[in-house]
């Protein structure tokens, strides 16, 4: 998924060319990733996991994000709802 950030909500792309907005829900840690959950804003149900990716160009650091494949996606997810009371939370 390609993404254009602004403020809490990204526009993503899906797998078919459609465009969706995504809202920034939180920031967590899992084994010392740090992952982000997005929330489609269409329907407030569907549910997305990226992993967060810090680059730095010319000096400045920028903050993206590497959507996960769905596998993934639903290894980490129960780790987040079993855990989230002990996770740290950027708010």
């Amino acid at each position: 998924m390609e993404n254009d950030i602004i403020e809490d909500i990204i526009q993503v792309e899906d797998e078919d060319g459609n465009e969706i907005s995504l809202q920034l829900n939180r920031y967590f840690y899992v084994n010392g990733d740090e992952y982000a959950l997005f929330e489609n804003m269409e329907d407030g149900k569907e549910q997305y996991i990226a992993r967060v990716v810090i680059s730095e160009v010319d000096g400045e650091e920028y903050e993206d994000f590497d959507f996960l494949e769905q596998d993934e996606a639903n290894a980490i997810f129960p780790i987040f709802l079993n855990r989230v009371d002990e996770i740290e939370f950027d708010e």
